[in-house]
């Protein structure tokens, strides 16, 4: 079962690939079916452990059974007050979900495969290194992927690529994307735009830098071959973060590094200072050198925000970004306003409440591992690493909503969900949730 869920996993890595080859190659097909088909397999796998582990079904529910029905009960609101209400089409809702929620569902799913996977197998050695090595090799092939495409780019336009340019829905995908007219390259490798390749780099940099640990640069006469090879894989990732030109990017990689380093900064308050200068620095100047997309950003934000308050009661499913590439709505550029104006501000609040209940639970589960000395585990300093970077992800989302791309959702959200229900079901004494 675990070969089987990787093979998915690996799909996910090849999905825009395979979207640009049967759809605008083939013509087999569209974006919308083979996405279906996907979220149906997905939705089989999980379906087939569930069943695997049946008999695990009253210990799992029995613990968890709260933050179940808290997201749950969230999920029948939202779609129960746009279709009763606001009388939003069915085509409206499932683009609401699949762009803004669609990831819970991926987690919750894959937090019951990761509770049945430790009762059935017992180990997720094997799968901790297929993902451990998986990462690294998807960074190396996609740096020649893109070289190629500056190399032999008549070949990538022979299957389904197209000019210079930027995203415009139902059209064939550039070879690359500009900063702007004639401006500057942004490369996005396998994915389908810049923007969602920063979001699965800064994703998983913190478990990088778990799997590949840094020695002190003081100690480096004490290096051997492995700590160069770790060094050369952190690097890497951090070079490859910032050659996706975003901003964004840049704060998820600083708060990534803040939380890795919060110990040492908080000794050496004056280097965290400088350190800090810097990046501000680089991020302005970043912002400067992308100065037109810079004051867009910023007046898309001022005017939603009085969209907003212009109307509390919001606009329901299917009506901000990315529903833009179906109605054209709104386009706040911030998960949060984006949830303000499709599911009510009291829709936000509840939100809100169920995200703290979790963020708490997850508290709960810690302290519960660490008491049973538990902490020792692989998987628990995995969870630790993805933990970090869900708090930066709070951060994130005041300037870019990337949730559309369920290729990212399907690698970090099932991977993370695994990780801390693997762990729910290590420990000896679990509180009814």
């Amino acid at each position: 079962m675990l070969q089987i869920l990787g093979i998915f996993l690996f799909s996910q890595v090849a999905y825009h690939l395979i979207i640009t080859f049967f759809w605008y190659w083939l013509a087999l097909g569209d974006q919308t079916t083979i996405a279906l088909i996907r979220d149906g397999l997905w939705i089989g796998i999980t379906v087939l452990i569930y069943l695997l582990g049946m008999k695990y079904w009253k210990e799992y529910f029995k613990y968890w059974w709260k933050i179940l029905w808290a997201f749950v009960l969230l999920l029948i609101f939202w779609v129960g007050i746009s279709y009763f209400l606001f009388d939003k089409s069915f085509s409206d809702i499932l683009i609401g979900v699949k762009y803004g929620f669609w990831w819970m569902i991926i987690l919750l799913m894959a937090a019951g495969i990761g509770y049945f996977l430790q009762k059935k197998w017992k180990t997720l050695d094997k799968f901790t290194k297929w993902v451990k090595y998986s990462l690294v090799a998807i960074v190396i092939l996609w740096w020649i992927w893109q070289w190629l495409k500056l190399l032999v780019p008549d070949v990538f336009f022979s299957f389904g690529y197209w000019r210079l340019d930027d995203f415009h829905y139902w059209e064939n995908p550039p070879i690359y994307y500009l900063t702007w007219y004639e401006g500057t390259l942004r490369w996005q490798w396998l994915f389908s735009w810049p923007n969602n390749y920063w979001y699965f780099l800064v994703l998983f940099f913190p478990l990088i830098w778990y799997f590949f640990p840094i020695k002190k640069l003081s100690e480096i006469k004490k290096w051997d071959r492995k700590d160069y090879l770790n060094f050369l894989v952190v690097a890497l990732w951090i070079f490859t973060i910032l050659a996706t030109l975003s901003r964004a990017a840049i704060v998820g990689l600083v708060l990534c590094l803040f939380f890795i380093f919060y110990p040492y900064l908080k000794k050496h308050k004056k280097c965290a200072l400088w350190i800090g200068v810097i990046l501000v620095l680089l991020l302005i100047g970043v912002s400067c050198w992308k100065w037109d997309s810079t004051v867009q950003h910023i007046q898309a934000k001022l005017d939603w925000v009085i969209q907003v308050v212009n109307k509390p009661l919001g606009y329901w499913l299917g009506s901000s970004w990315p529903a833009v590439h179906h109605s054209w709505d709104f386009l706040p550029e911030n998960y949060f306003l984006q949830l303000m104006l499709d599911i009510w501000t009291l829709g936000f609040i509840l939100w809100c409440f169920v995200m703290l209940f979790w963020i708490y639970k997850e508290k709960v589960l810690r302290k519960d591992l660490i008491n049973q000395n538990l902490w020792n585990k692989e998987v628990y300093h995995i969870f630790i690493a993805l933990q970090k970077w869900l708090v930066a992800l709070f951060i994130m989302w005041l300037f870019l909503h990337v949730f559309e791309d369920s290729m990212v959702n399907y690698l970090f959200f099932v991977i993370y969900g695994i990780s801390l229900w693997y762990l729910s079901a290590l420990t000896r004494k679990s509180e009814k949730w």
